[in-house]
């Protein structure tokens, strides 16, 4: 709308009158011309919001896009979130997706694949059917490739265990066994899985043997279970010259017949555990079983039987030359995450037995290759996520799956699962062996697990029956905000790093803390407090992952004892500074490449 004016007389009039003309027309066309951008703009916006093509179709490329590594059949795959990933190589990045017609054109780049630097994708898929995926694939100083790609299906004459096959053909699998749906099966194996290892058990008089770690079906004429109604409190020891074989993976009980989560003869050496004992009055006592040749022992609460850096007891190593530069610039960027040490519950750890069935999984773009498994995941009924009522990742978080399976002495680990009906979605996994003493290098050096820095995750939680136990007997797992971490290196024991982006004089990934030991424990709240402080002065904290609630305990949803019963809560140990810690065994920095190469 034009404003109202007077005009003066005179010449000056004249000028005003062209002045006011031309300032009404510039505003109009300034008008029109943000009009004509938002009718330009509304097309490319409607694109930009379309559904992403064909997500989680997996397209197959031979050979791999990234040369080096040991895959010999790619996967480009396309999330449902717009973010694109090379199995080779390629970390997820997101994808720009413009629709023309029928068919949608994909573009991703990446500053590293691999050993490749400046590495870039433009394909071409039809939205309808998914049926071909066409595009070029290029990097600095290599040739750009062109490549085509159909999508991965059961019978294509391509293995993709990556996508829970175990077979093609019956030449995939062990001799005496059949593929079926791309799934290797014999009528005389109890249990299979996608690296081709045939589980055979037998039975007879009380002798047990299995060729593999996965689960297997027992019979024994002497297999029993008996508990003990004693309500002490000291170490008892049963003996008996008699052994029997035990399904069960809940913590052994004890009669006068020995009953071992382990495997056993009565004719050969036992094993037995220290693992604490269930008793009819939910007592729980350290308990000792000897057969009549010899046994081994684990001191309760330590999951993995072997000596492991988070079962390693620290308490005598002198502090780290960088200790006082590591805490002090940690205390001046803040400290712990939320300014206090605090305790974050949610992550579930379940115990699976002979009866748990196990599920083959389809890998979503949060799976990395190699540094993740693709093994069948023990699922106990009843069992749930972290931070979720169920299997369903509703929240979209972490969604730990943790699952112990101790008849086969096997830790399950996967980051963002997700079980849908009976869809079985899978991010990260990885499978510990918790007889098994790793090296230094762990599953991997460079290599994630379903913890960022490469640790078994539940070897780290600390739970209520461990605290209402009087003992933590392994290291505890802490973390902190990115920005307050070391960016582009780790240390031992840690084989991996996340995205910390601090500087040069913040802790590193896998840096261990140490609670000083003059630290006055009486002034925390609770006796329960009180033991995890010990732990932390014994064995100290290792620093495992991003976030921002410094320290993580293991729900009590699935244990004897209830976190309120042993009195801590989230908040039972903000009076910890950072100051109050010192850093331990500090070995050199490792420049992070990302390049997981994995331990036989």
């Amino acid at each position: 709308m034009l404003r109202s004016f007077a005009i003066p007389p005179g010449p000056r009039a004249a000028a005003d009158v062209r002045a006011t003309l031309v300032e009404t027309s510039t505003t109009a066309a300034r008008w029109i011309a943000l009009v004509v951008i938002a009718l330009v703009a509304a097309p490319a916006a409607a694109r930009a919001a379309a559904s992403t093509p064909c997500p989680g179709v997996r397209f197959l490329v031979t050979p791999a896009l990234v040369p080096g590594g040991e895959l010999a059949t790619d996967a480009v795959v396309l999330d449902a979130d717009g973010t694109l990933t090379i199995a080779s190589g390629c970390s997820p990045a997101v994808a720009r997706v413009v629709r023309r017609g029928a068919r949608s054109t994909l573009r991703a780049r990446w500053t590293a694949c691999g050993a490749l630097r400046e590495a870039r994708l433009r394909a071409k898929v039809d939205r309808a059917s998914c049926s071909l995926l066409t595009g070029t694939f290029s990097a600095r100083a290599v040739k750009r490739r062109r490549f085509e790609a159909k999508p991965s299906t059961c019978g294509d004459g391509r293995l993709d265990t990556a996508a829970g096959e175990q077979c093609e053909t019956a030449a995939d699998c062990l001799p005496g066994q059949t593929c079926t749906k791309c799934l290797c099966g014999s009528e005389t194996s109890t249990t299979t899985d996608g690296r081709k290892k045939k589980t055979t058990t037998t039975a007879t008089s009380s002798t047990t043997t299995s060729s593999t770690r996965l689960p297997t079906t027992t019979t024994s004429s002497t297999s029993s279970t008996s508990t003990t109604s004693s309500t002490t409190t000291s170490p008892s020891t049963t003996s008996s010259s008699t052994t029997s074989s035990s399904t069960t993976t809940n913590p052994t009980t004890t009669s006068s017949t020995a009953t071992t989560p382990s495997t056993t003869t009565s004719s050969s050496t036992s094993t037995s555990t220290t693992n604490p004992t269930t008793t009819s009055s939910t007592t729980t006592t350290p308990s000792t079983t000897t057969s009549s040749s010899t046994s081994t022992t684990t001191v309760p609460g330590q999951l993995f039987e072997a000596p492991n850096p988070w079962n390693t007891d620290v308490s005598t190593l002198p502090k780290s030359g960088t200790s006082d530069g590591i805490i002090q610039a940690l205390a001046a960027a803040g400290g712990w995450g939320f300014g206090s040490m605090r305790i974050d519950f949610s992550i579930e750890v379940l115990q699976a037995d002979a009866t748990t069935p196990f599920r083959t999984f389809t890998p979503t773009a949060d799976f990395y290759t190699p540094d993740c498994d693709n093994a069948p995941f023990p699922v106990p009924p009843g069992g749930a996520l972290e931070g979720e009522t169920g299997y369903q990742c509703v929240s979209d978080g972490d969604c730990h799956l943790i699952v112990v399976h101790r008849l086969t002495k096997t830790l399950y680990e996967m980051w963002r699962a997700n079980i849908v009906g009976s869809t079985f979605y899978g991010g990260c996994a990885a499978v510990w062996d918790l007889t098994r003493s790793y090296p230094a290098t762990l599953r991997g050096d460079q290599c994630s697990s379903a913890d960022a820095g490469g640790f078994p995750m539940a070897a780290m939680l600390f739970s209520a029956d461990e605290v209402a136990s009087g003992a933590i007997n392994h290291a505890i797992r802490f973390i902190l905000p990115n920005s307050r971490m070391r960016s582009g290196v780790y240390v031992r024991p840690a084989t991996h790093a996340g995205g910390p982006t601090g500087g040069a004089s913040l802790p590193p990934y896998g840096v261990r803390f140490r609670l000083r030991a003059d630290y006055p424990l009486a002034s925390l709240p609770s006796e329960g407090a009180r033991v995890i402080a010990r732990a932390m002065q014994r064995y100290g904290m290792i620093l495992s992952d991003g976030g921002n609630i410094a320290l993580t305990a293991q729900s009590d949803r699935f244990t004897t004892h209830k976190w309120s019963e042993v009195g801590v809560d989230s908040h039972s140990l903000t009076a910890i500074q950072v100051s109050d810690m010192e850093v331990v065994g500090m070995g050199a920095t490792i420049p992070l490449t990302y390049d997981c190469v994995r331990t036989p």
